[in-house]
């Protein structure tokens, strides 16, 4: 199921600039927040790919990892398209720019952490500021920090995107807002310790005159069923935001189809 869902979704952000901007009677322009939401439902899509690919070669390690991302995906996705679409949009799209000008300031500082950096990726600080010299100018960079803060009426840069009403500091904060704090809970939490590297001694069984080295393995059902619910909510979040009702009627006709085939 996981699969069909992932070829059908890939159609999605081709059916929106073919169907929605592409139309020859269309006035659209495609701006900051539809950025946001196609890159981050191509992200999505990759990163299930990658899931789908692991779990088709029986390598488990990177599952977990991959199970979080997507939730994030998909968290900021319904956030976005829940209401206020185009201010949550560009605020997201602007935390981006923010977050190259972080990235920018670590390679470039001079100390010696910024110089080893330096060295290890082989290229000058001049390289670095001649390849990136808007990020170079101090009015740049207000520019970008104003209309971050502006979108959303943040306290300031180090405020998440998401903050839209001043009590919105955290991730879990924002799953409690979507109504999402069990989703928090069961997935984010638990797929956490991987990404944070705290399940090693899940691979071993250590006793006083032995050692056992496992390697992971296990059902992955729930992380399948995880990704595909979300992935079916977010393409009928995108068809129903664009307004392509024949795209989200076929879509929906296929998924029917699919599932009444599974049930055979």
């Amino acid at each position: 199921m996981l699969k069909r869902l992932l070829k059908e979704a890939d159609n999605v952000a081709k059916n929106v600039m073919d169907n929605h901007f592409g139309k020859i009677d269309s006035d659209k322009q495609f701006d900051t927040h539809d950025a946001a939401i196609i890159g981050l439902l191509e992200d999505m899509i990759g990163k299930t790919n990658s899931l789908i690919v692991l779990i088709e070669n029986n390598s488990f390690n990177g599952t977990d990892a991959l199970s979080r991302m997507i939730l994030e995906n998909y968290t900021f996705m319904k956030f976005i398209l829940e209401k206020d679409t185009e201010n949550r949009g560009e605020s997201y799209y602007r935390s981006q720019k923010i977050n190259d000008v972080k990235l920018f300031d670590s390679i470039t500082q001079e100390t010696l952490v910024g110089r080893e950096v330096r060295e290890f990726l082989g290229i000058t600080k001049e390289k670095i500021n001649n390849q990136f010299s808007d990020l170079t100018d101090e009015k740049y960079r207000n520019k970008l920090e104003s209309q971050y803060l502006s979108v959303m009426n943040l306290k300031d840069k180090r405020s998440k995107w998401y903050n839209f009403n001043g009590k919105t500091n955290t991730f879990r904060d924002l799953c409690k807002y979507l109504k999402m704090e069990k989703d928090y809970v069961l997935f984010y939490q638990i797929f956490s310790n991987e990404v944070h590297g705290q399940q090693g001694n899940k691979f071993l069984k250590f006793e006083y005159d032995s050692v056992e080295i496992y390697r992971k393995s296990g059902e992955l059902e729930l992380h399948t069923k995880m990704v595909s619910s979300f992935i079916m909510e977010i393409v009928r979040l995108v068809y129903k935001y664009y307004n392509l009702n024949e795209d989200l009627k076929k879509f929906n006709t296929s998924i029917q189809i699919n599932y009444a085939f599974m049930k055979l």
